[in-house]
């Protein structure tokens, strides 16, 4: 999928009636979530002129997963994309949308060691300066927790 089709689909919804678009991009080639800042730059000129009414809530999500390796569950497995929290507000804070959100990480975990646990819900060693970072460009930033049904 690409940020123009990305666009087309928030445009839309806009058009529906949507008061709020939640924005993740994705790599064209391989359509795994994507934090390039270029994929986003390119949805963003597509998108957010074009719809000034909606608010724009931009993810912070990819990045913030941690699966713990099939040998070892200290160590990452193949599917973790953990990311600094630099790295994950950069789009955010180039773009500047009204909002944003801040997955603070997964809580589909039950099934693990209460030890693994304790160190995958705490991806981030300060939970304060992301959100901070934020705040002090005019976004306001949302908590999100994740749970499994």
């Amino acid at each position: 999928m690409t940020p123009a089709q990305i666009a087309q689909s928030a445009l839309d919804a806009a058009k529906a009636g949507a008061a709020i678009v939640h924005i993740h991009v994705r790599d064209p080639q391989t359509t795994k979530p994507s934090m390039d800042g270029a994929l986003y730059r390119e949805w963003w000129t597509g998108c957010a002129r074009a719809a000034p009414d909606v608010v724009i809530n931009l993810t912070t999500g990819p990045g913030a997963r941690f699966l713990p390796g099939p040998e070892d569950p200290w160590k990452p497995g193949p599917a973790t994309n953990l990311k600094n929290p630099a790295e994950r507000v950069k789009h955010v804070v180039e773009l500047r949308p009204e909002i944003c959100s801040l997955d603070m990480g997964s809580m589909n975990m039950a099934a693990m060691p209460s030890s693994i646990r304790r160190v995958i819900s705490k991806p981030w060693r300060s939970r304060s300066a992301t959100p901070a970072s934020c705040r002090a460009r005019g976004v306001r930033a949302g908590h999100l927790l994740l749970a499994a049904a």
